[in-house]
Formats: structure tokens, C-alpha cells, sequence
């Protein structure tokens, strides 16, 4: 019984030694480099698009802005701008149509 301990024991502590070892030659002392990256980020505040909408005069403005909306997630005021630009582009051609209708 005594052999099988001495035999456990040194087992042990060759297994110790071993981990040791490996510990010791994995740990080289490399040079680490820190490199600088230029990072773009495309998300705005909800304030950001709002303001944007109001001051942008272009036609497409609240396509724009819902796909700003989208961008950072926000699908409910994504959706919100979409369908008011729907609804605007709706009236403009009923209103075009009313127009070419008593034009000629």
C-alpha cells in the first residue's frame, strides 16, 4: 500500500513539475503594438435624426431617416417615418393626378 502512495506521490509531483515547465517556456515576452484604428460610426442620436428631419429640405428625408432609425435599431420609429413618407408620396400623386385630370 505504501508503494501505490509513493507511485501516487510522485506522479503528482511530476505532473506539477510538468505544468510548471510548460507554464515557464508558453510566457515569451513578446513586444505588443498597439495599433491606431480609425473607427466610423454611423450611429445617431434619436435627437440627431429629429433635427435632421426638420432642417433637411430634400424629398427624401424621412426615407433617410428611417433608415437611420433602422440602423441603430430603432424599428418602431423606423417604421413611423417610413409610412409618413408613404403617406406624403400618396398625396403628392393623388395631387399630381388632380392636376393633370382638370389640366386637360
Amino acid at each position: 500500500m505504501a508503494i501505490i502512495k509513493n507511485q501516487i506521490r510522485n506522479t503528482k509531483n511530476i505532473l506539477l513539475i510538468i505544468i510548471i515547465l510548460l507554464s515557464i517556456a508558453s510566457y515569451t515576452n513578446e513586444k505588443r503594438m498597439v495599433e491606431k484604428i480609425e473607427f466610423n460610426n454611423e450611429y445617431k442620436f434619436s435627437s440627431e435624426i429629429e433635427c435632421k428631419v426638420k432642417t433637411d429640405t430634400i424629398a427624401w428625408k424621412h426615407q433617410i431617416s428611417a433608415a437611420d432609425y433602422a440602423t441603430k435599431g430603432d424599428y418602431r420609429n423606423a417604421l413611423k417615418s417610413l409610412q409618413s413618407a408613404w403617406v406624403k408620396i400618396y398625396f403628392f400623386s393623388y395631387w399630381l393626378k388632380l392636376r393633370l385630370i382638370f389640366y386637360f
